[in-house]
Order: structure tokens, then sequence, then C-alpha cells
């Protein structure tokens, strides 16, 4: 019989090298304990034989790092593709407040009208910014599935990717400030109906969406730091 407290600790080692991405650790432990068993069982499962396999298998650490590029490449891959369908559903929201435009009631001061056209300006620009930075993420990411076999290189790739990451917020942040304002500089003089409530819903949905981006940015590049190159 093979021991299995050895094969455990190894296993363990192993899973704490990988832990910044608990469903790649689960499924490489998974596929080593089965290397690992079939190699000591062809030679005739002793202790010794485990003990063997485990050493020709390499150490947990350098084994987890094997792995690092193409966990890395996935949370880009994901994060990415996030980026690219928030900003969809973004646009989603703001035309559907242009299906149902808000008329005011009273004639609009220059001063509104000047505050509305500066933040449209705003919202457009910074809207088709957060796209095309979104797209470049996407070719950053592309570009890593040939850097990924290079761990020095893979590593500088993706925290470049991390600080583009950061950079694709401040347009999406700003599409969001000018949007919203635009919302609530139309409200005031528009009248209650169905046009304000799908203004407001947009609005919340916006808010909502940015929300949601920051946490899964956060939380992705968090997981970068943790990771043992």
């Amino acid at each position: 019989m093979a021991e299995p407290r050895a094969l455990s600790d190894y296993l363990d080692r192993l899973g704490a090298a990988l832990n910044s991405d608990p469903d790649l650790a689960a499924r490489v432990r998974l596929e080593v304990a089965c290397h690992l068993q079939d190699a000591a069982d062809a030679q005739g499962g002793s202790a010794e034989a485990m003990a063997i396999a485990i050493e020709r298998f390499g150490p947990p650490v350098w084994l987890a790092r094997q792995y690092t590029g193409l966990s890395l490449l996935r949370r880009a891959t994901r994060l990415s593709g996030s980026f690219l369908l928030i900003a969809g559903a973004m646009f989603l929201a703001m035309r559907a407040r242009g299906l149902f435009p808000v008329h005011p009631l009273a004639a609009v001061s220059s001063q509104v009208q000047f505050l509305q056209a500066v933040a449209f300006s705003i919202d457009k620009a910074s809207f088709f910014a957060a796209v095309l930075l979104a797209a470049a993420g996407c070719i950053v990411v592309a570009a890593g599935r040939f850097l990924a076999p290079f761990r020095r290189r893979s590593e500088a790739h993706f925290r470049g990717w991390a600080v583009l990451s950061w950079i694709m917020l401040g347009p999406l942040v700003l599409c969001v400030v000018a949007d919203v304002t635009l919302v609530f500089a139309r409200l005031p003089g528009a009248a209650i109906g169905l046009p304000a409530a799908v203004s407001l819903l947009s609005a919340a949905s916006q808010i909502g969406l940015l929300a949601i981006t920051i946490v899964i940015v956060r939380n992705s590049l968090r997981r970068l730091e943790e990771t043992q190159f």
C-alpha cells in the first residue's frame, strides 16, 4: 500500500501554491493525484514507490508555476469579456432612454442647455474610449496566449494587462457620471410618466453595472497579486 500521508502533503503544498485560482487548484490536485498514484502502483504501490514518484514529479511550487500563465490568461479573458459585455449593456441602457425621450414641460435655460451639451460630448467620447480600451485589452489577452509558455515574459505581460484594466475603468466611470448628469439635468422640468421612469431605470442600471465592473476588476487584480510566479 502506498503511504497516503506523503501524497496528501504533496497535494496540499501544490494547492497552496495555486490558492489564487481555487478551481484550477482543484483540477490540478485531482490530475496530479491520479498520475502519482498510477506511477506508484506501477512500481508496486509501496511507500517508497510513492516517494520516488513524487520526487520525479518535481517540487509542488515548480509544478504550480507551469500553470500560472494559463491561470492568468483565463482570468484576463474573463475580465476583458466582462468589460465588453458591460459596455454593451450600458449602450442598450442608453438606447432604451433614447427610445423614450424626456420632453421638458417648460423652456430650458441656456445654462442647462450648455451643461447638457458638455455632458453629452463627454458621455459619447468616454464611452467610445472605454470600448476601444476594452478591445485593446482583448488584443493584449490574445498576445498572452503566445507568452504563456514563457513564465518571466508572461508575468510582465499580465502585470501590464493589470495596469490597462485600471485605465479602462477611467472612461467607463466618466461615461456613467456624464450620463447620470444628463438624466438628472432633464428630469426636473419633465412630466412624470414612462419616459422619466425609463431614464431613471437607465441611470440606475448604469451605476449598478459600473459597481459590478469595479468589483470584478478589484477581485481579478487581487488574485493576480496572490499569484506565485
